[in-house]
C-alpha cells in the first residue's frame, strides 16, 4: 500500500483522493479504512470501513463519527492517531489491539496515509490499511488485555518501505501504538 500511495503522490506531499483508484488495489479493499478529517467537531468520521475490518471489529462503522463509537480513552487515542497524520501531513505506522471494540484478542499492524480531496496540501482524509492477527487467548500468557495500553510515537524514515508483513523501522514516519 505504501508503494501504491507513494507512486500516486509523485512529487507532491500526498496524493489527491481522485488519484486513488479502488480497482487498482482490489486485494486491499477489505482492509481499507477511509476517514474524513473535518474542520469542526466532531472532527473525524469514517467514510469507508473495509469488510474484513468491519467483521473483525464486530461493527461496520462506515458513515459514523468517532465520538459516537468510542469511549473517552479510545476516542482520545483515535483522534491522536488520525490527527497526527492530518496535522503533520505525513504517513504513520499504527499498531495495537482492537480493544476499542472490546476485541483485544485481535491485533493490527497498519499504515495511515494523508490524502487531499481537492488536490491541495490540506489533509481532509486519511486512508489506511491494516494486517490483522488473532491472538489465541487459550494458549497466550495471561495479561491484562485492555488495561494500561498507551499510545507511543516513534520515527522511521520516509525512505523505508513497508514489507508485506510489517514495516522495517529506523528513524522519520511515526509508529503509533496502543499496545503495552
Amino acid at each position: 500500500f505504501w508503494d501504491y500511495w507513494n507512486a500516486k503522490r509523485g512529487d507532491r506531499a500526498m496524493p489527491s483522493r481522485r488519484d486513488i483508484e479502488p480497482t487498482e488495489i482490489p486485494d486491499l479493499l477489505p482492509y481499507i479504512v477511509l476517514t474524513e478529517v473535518l474542520r469542526e467537531p466532531p472532527f473525524l468520521r469514517y467514510r469507508l470501513v473495509g469488510t474484513e475490518l468491519a467483521d473483525r471489529s464486530g461493527r461496520d462503522a462506515t458513515g459514523r463519527y468517532f465520538d459516537e463509537l468510542y469511549d473517552p480513552t479510545s476516542l482520545a487515542e483515535m483522534k491522536y492517531c488520525f490527527g497526527w497524520v492530518a496535522e503533520h501531513k505525513r504517513p504513520a505506522r499504527v499498531f495495537g489491539t482492537f480493544r476499542h471494540a472490546n476485541r483485544a484478542y485481535h491485533t493490527f499492524d497498519g499504515l495511515f496515509l494523508p490524502i487531499a480531496t481537492d488536490g491541495s496540501n490540506s489533509v481532509d482524509q486519511v486512508i489506511g490499511t491494516a494486517q490483522i492477527f488473532t491472538i489465541d487467548i487459550s494458549t497466550a500468557p495471561l495479561r491484562r488485555w485492555a488495561l494500561n495500553e498507551r499510545i507511543e510515537v516513534g520515527m522511521i524514515t520516509a525512505r523505508e518501505v513497508p514489507t508485506q508483513r510489517g514495516m522495517r523501522t529506523s528513524s522519520g514516519m511515526p509508529m503509533i501504538t496502543n499496545s503495552s
